[in-house]
């Protein structure tokens, strides 16, 4: 995403015998996990009772040794390996889960978050997507896929999934992201949409700094600036709401650069031509 500021809310390779399963498996298909692995899992959750780590991570790489389909094991190590802010050990273990059940709507979450956090929208909305095939009500799988578009200058798309999040689970608490769709709607250049998403949330007593700072944005790109100086006179002085106000006034009038013609400098090849 272009170098902006935006208030979007978001997540050493260890050594792992690969699982027996080398490719996709019908997860319907599946026998009943076996005793061994099983029991593999129950160590690694007692060994976490009683903060041996280690005997854990051991535990969970013996049982996903053992998988031959089941990736129960690979997505427990995922999430301790993430609890234990080690994204990196994270990453392969859900990869490999992948490979065995590619449409895995927690596995494609946990993956498509930590590819966000690096930075990479595309291979993460890739997987939200494939997740959504799973599980197409999922709120996780909708709000991450509306974050990745609106990170890859999609926002018309982005505002569909944070829509759907909103229309289909209601009971929950929604501040997050409606906090994203008014985001989303100042990406778009639409500050009254914003306005009209953020303004609610903002009320209430427990309001996060974020969905405030949205909102004065938003009242800041309608020319409102008495509505909006007081949602951050406390966290941030004048002149720093009127820079983060320029700085998405200038991500708005960004144009990409065109794409260079065929033949020129830096342009494509033109069909047919010897490279």
């Amino acid at each position: 995403m272009r170098s902006l500021l935006l208030s979007l809310p978001l997540l050493a390779l260890a050594a792992c015998a690969p699982s027996t399963a080398s490719g996709p498996i019908d997860p319907t298909s599946l026998p009943p996990m076996s005793g061994k692995e099983q029991a593999l899992m129950a160590a690694a959750s007692g060994a976490l009772a009683t903060k041996d780590v280690g005997g854990a991570i051991r535990d969970y790489q013996t049982a996903i040794a053992h998988s031959k389909g089941h990736i129960d094991a690979h997505v427990a190590l995922a999430k301790l390996y993430l609890a234990q802010k080690q994204p990196a050990n994270a990453q392969p273990i859900l990869e490999r889960a992948l490979v065995m059940q590619p449409n895995d709507p927690e596995t494609n979450y946990l993956l498509g978050k930590l590819l966000l956090n690096g930075n990479q929208p595309k291979a993460a909305a890739e997987l939200f997507t494939n997740g959504l095939k799973s599980a197409p009500a999922s709120f996780d799988l909708l709000n991450g896929n509306g974050i990745a578009h609106d990170m890859l200058n999609q926002h018309a798309r982005a505002q569909g999934y944070y829509q759907r999040a909103i229309s289909l689970h209601p009971e929950l608490d929604l501040g997050m992201v409606r906090t994203n769709l008014g985001m989303s709607y100042l990406l778009a250049n639409e500050p009254q949409k914003a306005v009209e998403q953020l303004k609610p949330e903002a009320k209430k007593p427990h309001a996060s700094p974020v969905t405030r700072h949205n909102l004065a944005l938003a009242y800041g790109m309608l020319g409102k600036n008495g509505e909006a100086k007081p949602l951050v006179a406390k966290e941030m002085t004048e002149e720093d709401r009127k820079l983060a106000l320029e700085r998405l006034k200038k991500y708005i009038a960004y144009e990409p650069p065109a794409v260079p013609a065929p033949n020129i400098p830096g342009g494509p090849k033109a069909a047919g031509k010897k490279q």
